[in-house]
């Protein structure tokens, strides 16, 4: 057994980064797993001991007091479930942790049944375990603060003084751990006697007998402070007389703002453990109860009310942990979407701008057939992967001109899966020539979603499945509504769906935004959101939107006709090879004259050669990549970066971003389309044409 970290010597004691200092115990058969916890956890500035064995921890557990423990699930002898079991019986206010290398479901049920606090599996972050200890020592605080609302509860429910009395000795022994207390009352001659205790032998509770100012209760009571007491109580009694085993007390006067009650006296004898400031200032709320007890009934009724909001305040930040770590994993999720979709990127545009280029070709028309499936289910991938992008990064609000019924279009497209899984039906009902909104795209497409995703949830089991999207316009207004056939809402929950943190479903079957985040996100777009439902019957929500300004429009490239192509020089730093060969094939056929680099360098190397009108260069590259390139450009020749035309599939990468915010170029996001390109590179070049 080795103890290590700071003794307890001031009321909480706190870690270096302010949270309170814990009493840990790791049991793990395995050494270096206890080293890994036991040197983190000191780091922290927590006191931790450490034991080899089930059977040792236990030990260790009825000898002193933990305020959180770990403990393996397998180990030789007595298992973690086992450890579990006894040190909740020592201790129920003892937070566990099982930590175990053969995790299973009904393994973790069974010990979560069994009260642990929380089941963790090999191998594990340290940040895990840090916000476990922090939450732990909140659980354990909490339970506390329960503790004494309930004694305070047990407390004032005694009508008759003198059972009101032995109530309060039986639960101060059990919430102060204490081997013996006892109640000193003031007599009609204004000395203190004991009037209730336990483990005082009943010669000594007769004899007793203390005037005021008289060590020590005499003392406490006539200052009205407590005082904790070590070994030198011992001094006071004569050899033989069991006070003499004292190892530590805690004398406390009770009193109210109006009168003077008495003294409580709390002794540790067999628990080797001092008593700290810590117990002391729990030993003052308990007194303060117990003197409110007896002046003033109305002090219940409040510190019930005070604990009730605890409790709420508790459960409300329990929640918003739960959905900070639900939404974690789905920032994690959509770092890892955006990663893969960039991966594709590359290939997918060489498919598209391959096949694309091909079918301006004069072939067979079985060819030409086959080219155009491919071209199809390429552009299908397309997307697919803008789609994945747009639900799961977080990015800047852009509010353009966007056409809400093709919007509503990719959303079920992007869900068709997910409903005909479920047997849902799908309906569209779109007007036609529905005018535009300005709005961010992503981020509605992104509350859809989730209003569809509960539209599911809602019909799970339902003999009639249909989901309907349906859109209209009145009075310069644009609407949105999105029906479902699902169970309803109640009319006790209709007026709270909006709210923050309200839910009726279970933390993490969610995904996607939370109905509150979707209401402040069309509130941003100048909308709002309403529902109505009927139970049983079924559930709409609609969105309204103001009618917005067209900003822009896209256009279909036209190829040029034979004799009006083009004759810039246009240089391509991409270090895919496939797509240098789409490019130069592409643009060649358009007339320019084409300089080809596969890396920054070579970008840069090519610059040195000769001018160029139009700069087409991918950002993500082995080596010198395109911020190196915009770098070089900016200090050496910065009358070229208007001529840079940003290509890129890096959607993950802050440098990327930071570059296309930093110059301000246009950027071509892969896949795309040869006609995009095309389209992109001319505009580019009349751009920099302008004086």
């Amino acid at each position: 057994m080795r103890q290590t970290g700071r003794a307890s010597t001031s009321m909480g004691p706190r870690t270096e980064r302010g949270a309170r200092s814990a009493t840990v115990l790791v049991i793990d058969d395995e050494a270096f797993v206890r080293e890994l916890l036991v040197g983190f956890l000191t780091t922290l500035g927590h006191r931790v001991q450490e034991a080899a064995s089930g059977e040792e921890g236990v030990r260790m557990a009825t000898e002193r007091r933990y305020d959180i423990v770990f403990t393996d699930f397998r180990m030789p002898g007595i298992t973690g479930v086992d450890v579990l079991e006894r040190v909740k019986a020592i201790d129920p206010t003892t937070q566990v942790v099982v930590i175990t290398g053969y995790g299973s479901v009904e393994s973790a049920v069974e010990c979560m049944k069994r009260g642990a606090f929380d089941y963790i599996g090999k191998p594990f972050h340290l940040e895990e375990i840090g916000i476990l200890v922090s939450r732990a020592l909140e659980r354990g605080e909490l339970q506390a603060l329960v503790g004494l609302y309930k004694l305070s509860q047990s407390v004032f429910s005694s009508v008759r003084f003198d059972e009101l009395l032995g109530r309060v000795i039986e639960l101060t022994v059990q919430v102060l751990r204490a081997d013996e207390a006892s109640i000193m009352l003031y007599d009609e001659r204004g000395r203190l006697y004991i009037a209730a205790s336990t483990g005082l032998d009943d010669a000594i509770v007769r004899a007793t007998r203390v005037e005021l100012c008289e060590p020590i209760a005499g003392r406490v009571a006539a200052e009205g402070k407590p005082v904790i007491l070590g070994e030198e109580i011992n001094e006071r009694y004569p050899a033989g007389d069991r006070r003499t085993m004292i190892s530590s007390s805690i004398v406390h006067p009770i009193v109210t703002r109006q009168k003077a009650f008495g003294v409580l006296n709390v002794n540790r004898i067999a628990i080797p453990e001092p008593f700290t400031s810590a117990d002391l200032d729990k030993a003052t709320v308990f007194v303060s109860h117990i003197a409110q007890a007896m002046e003033n009934a109305k002090l219940f009724e409040e510190l019930e009310r005070r604990v009730e909001e605890l409790d709420r305040a508790y459960a409300q930040l329990e929640l918003r942990q739960r959905q900070v770590i639900q939404a974690e994993k789905l920032s994690a999720i959509g770092n890892l979407v955006a990663g893969v979709a960039h991966e594709l990127n590359n290939p997918l545009t060489a498919v598209m701008g391959f096949s694309e280029f091909l079918l301006m070709s004069e072939c067979p028309a079985q060819i030409k057939a086959a080219l155009e499936k491919i071209h199809g289910a390429a552009n299908r991938c397309r997307k697919i992967i803008q789609n994945l992008l747009s639900f799961s990064r977080e990015q800047e609000s852009r509010h353009r001109w966007t056409d809400l019924n093709e919007l509503a279009a990719d959303v079920l497209e992007f869900a068709a899966r997910a409903l005909s899984e479920g047997g849902i039906r799908p309906v569209a009902d779109y007007e036609e020539a529905l005018p535009g909104v300005c709005i961010d795209a992503d981020r509605m497409k992104q509350v859809l979603l989730g209003m569809i995703n509960n539209a599911i949830a809602a019909m799970v089991g339902r003999p009639e499945r249909v989901l309907t999207l349906r859109t209209w316009s009145s009075g310069g207004r644009v609407y949105l509504a999105l029906a479902d056939t699902g169970i309803g809402i109640p009319p006790e929950h209709l007026m709270k769906v909006f709210d923050p943190f309200f839910t009726t479903r279970e933390v993490g079957q969610g995904v996607g935004l939370g109905l509150s985040t979707c209401y402040a996100v069309v509130q941003k777009f100048g909308g709002t959101v309403s529902v109505e439902s009927t139970v049983g019957e079924g559930t709409t929500f609609a969105i309204e939107l103001p009618v917005g300004q067209m900003t822009q429009v896209e256009t279909e490239y036209v190829p040029m006709p034979p004799d009006e192509t083009h004759c810039g020089h246009v240089l391509v730093v991409e270090d895919e090879d496939d797509l240098r060969v789409m490019y130069e094939a592409a643009l060649t056929g358009e007339g320019y004259k084409v300089t080809l680099a596969a890396d920054g360098a070579e970008g840069i190397a090519a610059l040195a050669r000769g001018e160029c009108d139009v700069i087409v260069l991918d950002m993500k590259m082995p080596g010198t990549d395109g911020g190196d390139f915009c770098a070089h450009v900016e200090v050496n020749c910065p009358e070229l970066m208007k001529r840079v035309l940003i290509v890129t599939g890096d959607t993950v990468s802050e440098r990327t971003h930071w570059w296309i915010e930093h110059t301000g170029r246009p950027v071509l996001n892969k896949p795309f389309r040869i006609g995009d390109l095309l389209e992109a590179v001319r505009q580019c070049a009349e751009a920099a044409a302008r004086p």
